[in-house]
């Protein structure tokens, strides 16, 4: 009996001390996941190879005025509605003069371009008076040419376009005489030249000059010293003129 009971309180004992050991076991911990690795900060360019900023936007006026002219197309128109024509001689006709022309463009060149055209001019004689005893006596001249002309739009670069030009042609004069109007002719010789700023690329505004010379027929009656019993003769043509206006390109 006694062995009986020794042998549970050692069981009891036994099994006592296996659930303390189990209790104080320490629970297991969790695995962390690993942290996602860091990518290294691209590297940053040294401060000497910074690219440079791009170039700031121009608008079409800023663009065109810091250019060249580059003509849209292959015509020209001229107008020059405030003039003046004074006369070399004291025959022909000065005045109020208007101009107008159109070219168009035969070559291009590097340094240059070559237009052929054609124009008319028209003067009122309001300084000149072929006979000063008749009013109003202001005397009239119109007058057709062929000319060719260059263009030097490409020597400077900004829209300021000078030219040159050089042609033939022919006037027909008129004269108030006293028993009504008398005319007269001329074969001429014109050449001259301007610039004109364009402020678009279809507009420029200038100025030009021009010498007109050659043979002119003139009534008896204007000139005075004619060969008896002719009706005209031939004497000196000669004028200078000065234009105001604006030329349009197309």
């Amino acid at each position: 009996m006694t062995r009986s009971l020794a042998c549970a309180l050692s069981l009891l004992l036994a099994f006592s001390s296996f659930a303390n050991a189990q209790e104080d076991e320490p629970a297991p911990v969790p695995e962390q996941q690993a942290a996602p690795e860091q990518q290294a900060p691209p590297e940053q360019q040294p401060m000497t190879q910074q690219q440079s900023p791009p170039p700031a936007q121009q608008s079409p006026q800023q663009f065109h005025a810091a250019s060249s002219e580059q003509f849209p197309g292959k015509y020209q128109v001229g107008l020059s509605p405030l003039g003046v024509q004074a006369r070399f001689d004291g025959n022909s006709v000065s005045g109020y003069k208007f101009t107008g022309d159109v070219a168009g463009l035969l070559k291009s060149y590097d340094k240059f371009s070559l237009w052929v055209g054609g124009g008319f001019d028209y003067t009122y004689g309001s300084l000149s008076h072929s006979n000063p005893t008749v009013l109003p006596s202001a005397d009239h001249d119109l007058q057709l040419w062929a000319f060719a002309m260059l263009s030097m739009e490409k020597l400077i670069h900004f829209p300021l376009v000078p030219f040159v030009r050089a042609g033939i042609g022919g006037d027909i004069l008129l004269f108030n005489g006293v028993g009504g109007s008398l005319a007269g002719g001329a074969f001429i010789v014109r050449f001259g030249g301007g610039l004109h700023y364009y402020v678009t690329k279809n507009v420029g505004l200038g100025v030009e000059t021009n010498f007109t010379l050659g043979p002119g027929i003139y009534p008896a009656a204007v000139v005075g010293n004619c060969a008896a019993g002719s009706n005209s003769c031939t004497s000196f043509y000669g004028n200078w003129d000065f234009l105001i206006g604006a030329r349009f390109a197309f």
